[in-house]
């Protein structure tokens, strides 16, 4: 049986002071969850963008915590989503969405073969997250509503 390690165990075991901790950023963070609600017009297209929250200054986006999901009623069934900010708008992935009215489900972010996710470092100032659609979403819906939860850290 072999035994592999994580960059955490690796880093820890490297200390050479007992007890000491690895960065409380990959141990000991605390996660906090941003929750937006967009409501569809039924005249969204590709490549437009929807603004989601201000992060503060430090935060990091954990992309694989972060997702999407539709509210009632359905948005539309198919398309893919990105989750970025406003300088890259594809920096945490993207996700295929493919709902409708009968269901409701969430979907993550993170990598994906379209849109390979950047590594998440921490912002050095506010930053305003975006999701964009990529490729005209079929079966739009106004009215309907895709709730987006980002999860992030703040260091210090």
């Amino acid at each position: 049986m072999a035994i592999y390690k994580t960059d955490i165990i690796t880093a820890k075991d490297s200390l050479s002071v007992s007890d000491k901790s690895v960065d409380g950023a990959k141990t000991g963070a605390t996660v906090l969850q941003a929750t937006a609600v967009y409501t569809m017009t039924g005249a969204e297209s590709s490549y437009d963008i929807i603004e989601l929250t201000d992060l503060p200054p430090s935060a990091t986006v954990v992309p694989e915590n972060s997702y999407v999901a539709f509210g009632y009623p359905g948005g539309f069934s198919a398309g893919w989503i990105t989750l970025g900010d406003s300088s890259n708008p594809e920096r945490y992935g993207s996700t295929l969405i493919d709902f409708n009215a009968d269901q409701k489900q969430s979907n993550r972010f993170g990598y994906s073969a379209n849109y390979p996710m950047a590594e998440p470092q921490p912002y050095d100032k506010a930053t305003r997250l975006v999701a964009r659609f990529s490729g005209t979403p079929s079966a739009r819906v106004a009215g309907g509503k895709i709730v987006f939860g980002i999860s992030y850290t703040i260091k210090g």
